[in-house]
């Protein structure tokens, strides 16, 4: 297998790979080589053109880079030519205008090309000459050169540059010689002062514009990048760039994303690997002796179990015949058996998710033999169908495919040697084992049942527990209840007998008060009557009218009776209110008593289980 560079190759323009009829590549040949291949005769013919080297590395076609100008060597181009149509092989030199040799379908190939289709880049319908996938993002890739040249501008641009007063040479050295705190020297400070100092003779170029061109500038360049990876559909994923804050899910999306953008050129490589082993397997069947065959596949190494099917395998590479005649014709190899590359061979192997894959087919392939192993006791006649349904799952995982040949044995000695109900047992025997077996369901069932009214009976006890916590808790609360009404009365009642105690001191005082002011107003009432009596005979000798009398005022106890009466119906009042309230609170206390207290009764339904307590 020769690896042939792509200015080398060529074919004739088609629409697709199966209509083109010729194709041909170049091969570069020194003296020797083309005497062992056409003659010496032909080989002093061919004409000596310059070695397969670019044109920027030569000094002039053909001759030394010396200047000598002699050739640079003796090797010439040769073109290899195969002809679809004519099933022939031709070699020739452009400058010469006979063939130098010409063969009948040399490899008898079944494709007669010696070569696969080539690895194109982008293809369009109705043409094999590939669009350059440069060509997608060309603009973007312009953009990018643009602004790299200007970064590189600005970058150079972004250095400290300024002028100064040539009056003041001194400043020169400021930015050369000033370092670590050294101070410069200036002559005439006062001047120099008086001019602002350094702000008067000496200006620097601002950078903030050049450093906001070049983030811009870099921005852009960014962007611009991205757009390229979008339109090639590299995702950051790929390149092994990724958000910490993005999920997991998110990440399978462009995972999955990239597969498909990528896939086509995956199959495009493993079709190419797949049509290069098909190639050397038809050269190695049908052009290789069976000894050789032998001595390259090292079956001295082998194992004896191995050794023992060399003749199987030799039959099927090169054929019968051929065992017993190197000359024979061998069959075509690639009727007898399939070469096949899958696109994930060809990537490098992820450990950790090859063990994922691996265990999650040991799992599937566990639980469906588990299952069908059931079926296949019942039923022995459908075990091909269990097998090939385990085929077609198993063989869906990547690492299923290693194992898609066992099952295609299994399969062929089932149809060699069908499975029977030979081992079927004795019918008898099979009532006596489902009987033992209903028996022995019925006593579980049992089992069951029993537990469960255990359980059942179990919960309702710990129900009649709670309960009975639950009523003493009750009593608890209603004793403290009933303490404290007890504590609230006797202090009710001290304090009644507080405020009676308060009220006779109060009502002395006042009757005190109401004495004294009784025995005022009887002076003063006396004292009323006598001027009275005087004003009534005075009037009565003037012959004028006498004036009427007051209206009695009420007495000292009258006032002390009504004042403790009002007092009294007061504290009635609130006394009765009080034991109004006490028996309405020890009423209800009762009834919750007695409603805990009653005696429960349990619920069963039809079948005799309990179902509640009422």
């Amino acid at each position: 297998m020769d690896y042939v560079h792509w200015r080398d190759f060529g074919h004739v323009i088609a629409r697709t790979w199966e209509e083109v009829p010729v194709v041909w590549r170049k091969v570069y040949m020194q003296m020797s080589a083309k005497k062992e291949r056409f003659g010496e005769k032909e080989a002093e013919k061919i004409p000596k053109d310059a070695p397969p080297r670019d044109d920027k590395y030569r000094t002039d076609r053909g001759a030394r880079e010396d200047g000598s100008g002699n050739p640079a060597d003796e090797g010439s181009w040769i073109y290899e030519l195969w002809d679809k149509e004519k099933k022939k092989a031709f070699w020739f030199h452009k400058s010469m205008k006979e063939f130098l040799d010409e063969k009948d379908d040399p490899l008898e190939l079944e494709d007669f090309f010696p070569c696969p289709k080539p690895l194109y880049a982008t293809l369009t319908n109705d043409s094999l000459i590939p669009v350059p996938d440069f060509s997608l993002y060309q603009d973007q890739a312009r953009s990018l050169d643009t602004l790299a040249d200007r970064i590189y501008g600005l970058i150079n641009m972004l250095q400290v540059k300024g002028v100064y007063d040539a009056t003041q040479k001194e400043l020169g050295r400021l930015f050369t010689e000033g370092a670590n705190g050294t101070l410069i020297p200036v002559k005439n400070w006062a001047a120099f002062a008086e001019k602002q100092g350094l702000k008067g003779a000496l200006d620097i170029v601002d950078l903030d514009p050049i450093a906001r061109a070049l983030q811009i500038a870099y921005e852009a360049f960014g962007q611009n990048v991205q757009f390229v990876y979008q339109i090639t559909g590299i995702a950051d994923i790929v390149r092994g760039v990724s958000d910490p804050n993005e999920t997991l899910g998110a990440q399978e999306i462009k995972q999955n994303f990239v597969g498909l953008r990528l896939g086509d050129m995956k199959m495009a490589v493993a079709q190419f690997v797949t049509e290069l082993l098909q190639l050397k397997a038809q050269i190695i069947c049908t052009k290789f002796d069976p000894q050789t065959i032998l001595k390259i596949a090292a079956v001295d190494q082998l194992t004896q179990a191995d050794q023992a099917l060399i003749p199987q395998a030799l039959a099927l590479l090169v054929g019968p015949e051929r065992l017993q005649n190197p000359d024979a014709d061998s069959p075509n190899p690639m009727r007898a058996f399939r070469i096949e590359v899958n696109a994930n061979t060809l990537v490098q192997i992820d450990e950790q998710q090859e063990k994922q894959d691996r265990m999650e087919l040991i799992t599937a392939f566990g639980t469906g033999l588990e299952k069908s192993a059931q079926v296949v006791q019942a039923a022995p006649q459908i075990l091909p169908l269990i097998v090939e349904i385990l085929k077609y799952g198993v063989t869906a995982f990547p690492v299923g495919k290693g194992i898609e040949g066992t099952f295609d044995q299994l399969l062929e000695q089932m149809k060699t040697n069908p499975p029977t109900n030979a081992n079927k047992p004795d019918p008898e025997m099979a009532k006596v084992q489902a009987q033992a077996q209903a028996d022995q369901q019925r006593l579980a069932h049992d089992q069951q049942v029993a537990q469960a009214e255990a359980q059942r009976e179990a919960q309702i006890a710990e129900r009649e527990h709670a309960r009975e916590q639950e009523k003493m808790a009750m009593e608890e609360r209603m004793k403290q209840m009933e303490s404290y009404i007890t504590e609230r009365e006797n202090q009710r009642q001290i304090e009644f007998e507080k405020w009676k105690a308060e009220l006779e001191a109060s009502t002395k005082i006042t009757v005190a008060e109401i004495a004294a002011k009784a025995s005022l107003d009887q002076a003063l009432m006396k004292a009323e009557t006598a001027a009275n009596e005087e004003v009534a005979g005075d009037v009565g000798e003037g012959g004028t009218s006498a004036k009427p009398k007051r209206a009695p005022r009420p007495g000292p106890l009258e006032q002390l009776a009504k004042m403790h009466e009002s007092q009294s119906q007061a504290a009635r009042e609130a006394h009765e209110k009080s034991m109004e309230l006490h028996g309405k609170t020890v009423e209800a206390l009762q009834g919750l008593a007695s409603e805990i207290a009653k005696p429960k009764t349990v619920v069963r339904g039809p079948d005799g289980k309990v179902q509640g307590i009422k």
